[in-house]
């Protein structure tokens, strides 16, 4: 149960001590300032109740020690569920590290304030922008940590990102656009009327029209470089500057021996500008009609060329799609026959597995009774031991391919406990220690000796033992090194040889079923090659990941990570 009294708690108990307060006033001198204090304490309560802003302390080690009420109205987190853990833990992990950095350099007086912004994980699962401001306050009475702030910017990042959008649409567009394109700063004299226009920008398009570049032109004018520019364009671009409504006008210039449909506009106050579509095929088309009807002519005759030659396509595409239906009707049978053939197997190997696995007991139940007998038969027991080896072989595997149909048909399940992490490597290790002469040595980095996992305490322990099982397996001498630490929110495992290693062409498919290294390691080592597939599986239904490191000839190393609470 929560000790940590409300908010409204609080304000009761403080509202008591001011009436008993009133009852010594008469005696005491100082009851009036207790007074004064207290209802200002009142306030300050109050205030920090009604503000927008979430306000919190944490301590120097990263835990909450305060939030204001109204976090649950921003982030639906109530402040009893965030009081005394660690601030991060709901920081976007992309988000952490910068936070982290900056704590420690106020921490350790290298920084008095700072504000940044980052993701806050809400209750419903949604992330938030928020801006984010931390003060020094280590040293102050009765807040003793970082004052923090919390505000709400996702409006503000949103409009951000639709304005960069925005402009990077724009600028794609400026500059893909076939026809030529100019933007301008109007220049305008003593009594604010347009006199001429600089060159702030011009697309590829136009930079191929006029021969100039874009940064040759910058900062230039247009009637510096073009003094012949036509009187139509210059009395269209003050018309457009004066009323702010754009303007389209055709036009041929005699500096270019072109045809142009301008259109002119204003972006932004102060800024002009100028789109010019080359209409000159067209203006001269319209002046021979002639020509005009041939290119015509010509146009449909090649239309209909075109026309007849994608009709004889459409056939053929025609045959083609009802061969390709016909084939995905094929392949889909096919589908569903494989899917059929896998369920079917799964079946047979869950039936096999325990039509196997019941006399698989009674011999290895009999071979025990055999091996206490009180006798000098020592050949009897002898036996008994080669009947119990065997059958904890043929149970093992057994257990495995049970346990792969079980992944295989989603029927695994997870069940979650306490897990003294210390206790079960110590366990492990003891274990494995009396099966080989190699060295096994653990190194757990955990602070002290009951740091506790929830998770599976099965499938943890078996997935240690395959991974030291292969250690030891594969290797001829050297040491097995287990190795345990945290990272944050989770516990890294590591275990390592000095054994053969894995070909770097064989690494892709170690994780898979019924797979080994190479075909010469099933001959010597044995094994069904499931061991590395249920404990990937069973890494990643307990919210982990597995990788591994290895060198041929040298050893390998495996690890794992697994969340501390499930």
């Amino acid at each position: 149960m929560d000790n940590k009294k409300s908010y409204e708690e609080l304000e009761l108990e403080l509202l008591a001590v001011k009436n008993e307060l009133a009852e010594v006033k008469a005696n005491c001198c100082k009851a009036t300032e207790v007074e004064r204090l207290l209802d200002e304490r009142i306030k300050y309560l109050t205030m920090l109740e009604n503000v927008t802003d979430v306000i919190g302390i944490i301590d120097i080690n990263g835990i909450t020690k305060f939030k204001s009420h109204n976090v649950e109205n921003l982030f639906g987190w109530s402040s009893d569920e965030l009081m005394n853990q660690p601030a991060v833990n709901n920081i976007h992990p992309d988000d952490r590290e910068g936070l982290i950095s900056a704590f420690q350099s106020i921490i350790s007086g290298n920084l008095n304030q700072f504000t940044t912004e980052f993701r806050y994980h809400k209750k419903d699962g949604k992330y938030t922008w928020v801006e984010f401001s931390a003060v020094d306050n280590i040293n102050t009475p009765n807040i003793n940590g970082i004052l923090v702030n919390y505000h709400d910017i996702t409006d503000r990042i949103k409009a951000k990102e639709d304005l960069l959008e925005s402009e990077a649409r724009y600028r794609m567009l400026f500059t893909n656009m076939d026809d030529s394109s100019s933007l301008y700063e109007v220049v305008t004299d003593d009594n604010g009327e347009p006199i001429d226009y600089k060159f702030i920008a011009v697309n590829p398009a136009f930079e191929a029209s006029v021969g100039y570049t874009d940064d040759y032109l910058k900062g230039k004018t247009l009637l510096g470089e073009f003094p012949g520019t036509e009187e139509v364009w210059l009395d269209t671009f003050k018309k457009v500057y004066k009323t702010g409504k754009a303007q389209k006008v055709e036009n041929y210039t005699d500096v270019l021996d072109m045809y142009f449909e301008i259109i002119a506009f204003i972006p932004q106050e102060g800024l002009l500008s100028m789109i010019g579509v080359d209409i000159t095929e067209r203006k001269k088309n319209e002046i021979s009609e002639l020509e005009n009807k041939r290119l015509l002519k010509e146009q449909n005759e090649e239309y209909l060329s075109i026309n007849e030659e994608l009709s004889e396509r459409n056939e053929e595409f025609s045959i083609l799609n009802d061969q390709y239906k016909i084939q995905n009707e094929a392949l889909y049978k096919a589908m569903e026959k494989a899917k059929e053939s896998d369920l079917l197997k799964s079946t047979f190997l869950q039936i096999m597995s325990h039509e196997i696995r019941t006399p698989m007991n009674a011999i290895y139940g009999f071979a025990e009774l055999l091996s206490e007998v009180d006798s000098d038969m020592d050949m009897i027991k002898d036996y008994s031991s080669i009947i119990k080896n065997s059958s904890e072989q043929l149970l093992s595997v057994v257990n495995n391919v049970l346990t792969i149909s079980s992944l295989e048909t989603k029927q695994e399940e997870v069940v979650l406990s306490k897990v003294n992490l210390s206790t079960l490597l110590e366990e492990q290790i003891a274990i494995f220690k009396m099966d080989t002469k190699l060295s096994i040595s653990l190194q757990n980095s955990l602070n002290g000796s009951d740091v506790e996992l929830n998770t599976d305490r099965t499938k943890l322990t078996q997935i240690i033992s395959n991974l030291l099982s292969n250690a030891i397996k594969f290797s001829e001498e050297g040491e097995i090194k287990m190795i345990c630490c945290l990272e944050g929110d989770f516990v890294k495992f590591s275990v390592s040889d000095c054994g053969i290693g894995i070909h770097e062409e064989e690494q892709a498919f170690i994780f898979e079923q019924f797979r080994q290294a190479n075909h010469n390691i099933q001959k010597k080592y044995g094994g069904t090659g499931l061991g590395l597939t249920i404990s990937k599986a069973f890494v990643e239904l307990l919210g982990g990941r597995i990788w591994f490191e290895s060198d041929e000839g040298k050893g390998t190393q495996f690890f794992f990570t697994l969340p501390r609470s499930l």
